[in-house]
């Protein structure tokens, strides 16, 4: 109980160091005793907030959906907790247990609103500007990002895509544009024929750099691909794609720049940097023992080191976004504590050794 009531503590704090003073931090599902800024749905503690406050999703199995009309912060505290994920070890609050979410709708007023360490199991819909999807674990097969409308200046980085997830930008009317979104430094991966990232607007501009393509997940047009394959399908696109490392993929624009990309294949166009027939075993160290995430580090002498424009690695933890193991939100966390056994104090001293970190 101490380890859990005190890593409570930290975490508040930690919430309370990246708002202005202020901001009101709420939380829901909270294990300790409650308070007036406790609550039972994270709609509720939405409806409540006003701009600029903090919602922590403790960990839960309840699967709320949330529509948000304000600017707010939405945490959780990250994934990859079972076994083998528990590898990615001194990185958890609460081992074993993820913040997990069913659907988030950023509708109009919620603009610059963030949201990280989530567990998704269901999608997110954006219909407003400014916002940060990061740090969250895409569980569900079909559990998509769409963006709606007209947006501009949208961030998605340092995601997990796990099951045959998409990125749609302007699905359901495409009379409307996609302006200066980033999608950087994400893993995708098991996918099959309808995964990724889609262009159905009237124009894309933004960037692709960092993520790792694999097994087969795709940025997706309106055709058909095989299994087992990545795609990139743009059209009126004008994107920079680059420092992107994939296993299998099959590439169509027209408008990009693409440059500093490695791929297993003949996927990414010669020359502009792009390294071709580069196999997985020669990159990442791949190890069984990993997490899902960690596996994705480069080893020793890989080929994707300083081969990024502007002399950066390629992949997911390399850029202005590196990606962060298990999800971990950029708040203070306490992963172990230990002191003396109760029969054992004397003297009305009590030792205890606490160990943080602060994931930035």
């Amino acid at each position: 109980m101490k380890k859990i009531v005190t890593s409570l503590v930290i975490l508040a704090i930690g919430i309370a160091s990246i708002q202005n003073s202020n901001a009101t931090i709420r939380r829901v599902f909270y294990w300790g005793s409650p308070t007036s800024l406790d609550y039972s749905t994270i709609q509720a503690a939405h409806d409540a907030a006003i701009a600029g406050d903090t919602i922590y999703v403790y960990p839960n199995t309840q699967n709320n959906e949330i529509t948000i009309t304000k600017r707010i912060v939405l945490l959780g505290n990250g994934y990859n907790f079972s076994s083998p994920d528990s590898a990615n070890n001194n990185l958890q609050t609460f081992v074993g247990q993820t913040s997990n979410v069913s659907a988030i709708h950023l509708n109009e007023g919620s603009d610059s609103s963030v949201i990280s360490g989530l567990l998704m199991v269901g999608g997110v819909m954006i219909r407003s500007n400014k916002n940060i999807i990061k740090r969250c674990w895409f569980s569900s097969e079909y559990t998509n990002i769409h963006l709606e409308g007209t947006t501009t200046g949208n961030s998605i980085v340092e995601n997990f895509f796990a099951n045959n997830n998409t990125i749609y930008c302007n699905y359901y009317d495409n009379s409307q544009s996609t302006n200066n979104l980033l999608i950087s430094n994400n893993i995708f991966r098991n996918g099959y024929s309808n995964a990724g990232v889609t262009q159905n607007g009237t124009g894309l501009t933004g960037q692709i750099s960092n993520n790792i393509f694999g097994d087969s997940i795709y940025i997706k047009g309106w055709s058909n691909q095989p299994w087992n394959s990545c795609s990139i399908n743009l059209t009126n696109a004008t994107v920079l794609i680059q420092n992107n490392i994939s296993y299998g993929l099959n590439l169509t624009q027209t408008n990009a720049i693409v440059r500093n990309n490695i791929g297993w294949g003949t996927e990414w166009p010669s020359g502009n940097f792009n390294k071709q027939n580069i196999s997985q075993a020669s990159l990442f160290t791949l190890l069984s023992t990993d997490s899902p995430d960690k596996r994705f580090t480069l080893k020793s002498g890989s080929p994707a080191k300083l081969a990024g424009s502007g002399g950066i690695d390629c992949g997911v933890f390399a850029g202005t976004y590196p990606y962060v193991l298990s999800g971990i939100p950029a708040t203070p966390t306490i992963y172990n504590i230990s002191g003396p056994a109760n029969n054992q104090v004397t003297g009305g001293n009590l030792t205890i050794t606490i160990s943080t970190k602060s994931n930035n």
